[in-house]
């Protein structure tokens, strides 16, 4: 489960911020020029083409990375209400993330606790707005928090624990206007600590105040 955005309460001059990082970054180029260089690592690495084809390396990177690691599944602006919703499958695992009537983001396996199947079945990139998503298999119905709330049959599932099951939450966070999640069960996703220095650079795009305008997905083969 994701409290709400952090930086929502916050009001930092982001103008003056960006004013003095570009001073930087002018100070810096022109040191390049006078010289005549420019940003350099400290020697040149040399990758086989492995790392971008090798099958059993994108088994390696899909299991540590892309499921051991937070994602960023869409911006905050992507969902901005109660009951928006979009669809995640990058990873792997298809996630329903969801703006519950709370305002607190969370994120659900895409699937019905009942026999699995997909609850929305539209693939990424996908959004959508509902109080309520019902199973299109045998209809069992969840709210935005994730609850179950209708089940067809319910007298068949007495004494049955997993016939008051919920949707199965994952981690996730929001943070500086972006969304993260984990495609494992684990512990909660620290957005903070997880993006490091590099929080600073990306505070300084306001990313909380984007709105979507075009979505697509590019296609590569690689890993």
């Amino acid at each position: 489960m994701a409290e709400r955005d952090p930086s929502d309460s916050l009001t930092p001059d982001w103008a003056a911020s960006r004013k003095l990082r570009a001073r930087e970054i002018r100070r810096k180029i022109v040191a390049n020029v006078a010289n005549r260089t420019t940003d350099m690592a400290d020697a040149p690495l040399p990758l086989h083409k492995s790392v971008y084809i090798d099958e059993a390396r994108f088994q390696a990177e899909r299991e540590h990375l892309f499921l051991g690691q937070p994602l960023v599944a869409g911006l905050s602006g992507d969902i901005p209400d109660p009951g928006d919703y979009l669809v995640f499958d990058a990873a792997g695992p298809s996630m329903l993330v969801i703006r519950g009537k709370d305002g607190v983001v969370r994120a659900f396996r895409n699937l019905c606790t009942h026999r699995g199947a997909k609850l929305v079945e539209q693939a990424e990139p996908f959004t959508g707005k509902a109080s309520r998503i019902s199973c299109p298999f045998h209809a069992w119905t969840f709210d935005n928090l994730g609850r179950l709330v209708g089940q067809p049959g319910k007298p068949g599932f007495a004494d049955c624990a997993i016939g008051a099951r919920d949707l199965l939450e994952l981690p996730c966070s929001e943070y500086l206007g972006l969304i993260f999640v984990c495609a494992s069960e684990g512990e909660p996703i620290d957005a903070a600590a997880h993006l490091g220095e590099f929080a600073d650079q990306l505070a300084l795009i306001e990313l909380t105040r984007a709105v979507p305008v075009k979505k697509g997905i590019l296609t590569a083969d690689s890993n």
